[in-house]
């Protein structure tokens, strides 16, 4: 706010102005990320400000895509802000030629049309359908090897549960 002083010669004033706040410098810190991740949002940006947020919104690590491993090394290294953008392959139907082995870790299917790792395939036979991540496709035998096969449900101990179930987690 400008002050004003009495004159002391005449047509002479002499006025005080404030000094204008410093210019805050932009943002230049901030990572960008595209990767292949677990689950998400397909070809939209999202903030995430933690690796736990990370987590929540596009899963853990999977082995057809470094996009989990990428973002933990960036947080554990001192990141604070990252914008994620998930991509993946367009999706494929294919039908089992046979029966699925008990671990669902893999199939023998009648196309292997479009089913690269990393892509999401949805698989019906038998069984019924379902939809599973290609981890590798094998041309020579027709055999897709599935990430989510492997992965056993998760119980929940209790009361008079065995050591055993426990351990099977």
């Amino acid at each position: 706010m400008p002050t004003a002083l009495a004159p002391r010669a005449p047509g002479a004033s002499i006025s005080f102005v404030d000094v204008p706040p410093a210019v805050q410098p932009a943002r230049v810190d901030v990572a960008a990320f595209v990767c292949v991740t677990e689950r998400g949002p397909l070809d939209t940006p999202v903030r995430c400000g933690s690796w736990a947020t990370f987590r929540r919104v596009f899963g853990g690590f999977t082995p057809t895509g470094l996009g989990a491993y990428a973002l933990k090394a960036y947080f554990d290294g001192g990141g604070q802000v990252a914008w994620v953008v998930r991509v993946a392959a367009p999706e494929r139907v294919t039908v089992t030629t046979g029966p699925l082995p008990p671990d669902r870790g893999h199939s023998v299917v009648a196309a292997l049309d479009g089913l690269v790792p990393g892509a999401t395939a949805t698989l019906s036979g038998a069984e019924g359908v379902h939809t599973y991540g290609v981890v590798a496709v094998d041309p020579a035998t027709m055999t897709v090897t599935w990430d989510r096969g492997r992965r056993a449900r998760r119980r929940r101990c209790g009361p008079g549960r065995a050591a055993a179930d426990r351990s099977s987690r």
